[in-house]
């Protein structure tokens, strides 16, 4: 089960999702809260079944956005070293 809504569009084939790929933690919550398929599951045992049947997926990333931080610009210049 747990494949198979991996493999689906979440905003195609689940009304009012506003995202076009699964997150590891965004797929561990839907199957955990939206589904009731299991009564825990972490984004650690979802990555896991997904390695698993060869399936890849979407890593998460942080980005800076437009911060109020004086030093912002200085802090991103030294990420991108």
């Amino acid at each position: 089960m747990v494949v198979e809504i991996a493999t689906k569009n979440p905003r195609k084939d689940y009304d009012g999702l506003s995202f076009s790929t699964w997150s590891l933690r965004v797929l561990a919550g839907f199957i955990f809260k939206e589904i009731n398929l299991v009564d825990s599951k972490s984004h650690t045992d979802v990555r896991n079944t997904l390695l698993k049947y060869g399936i890849k997926h979407r890593k998460s990333k942080t980005t800076f956005g437009n911060s109020l931080d004086p030093e912002y610009h200085l802090k991103k210049r030294k990420l991108k070293i």
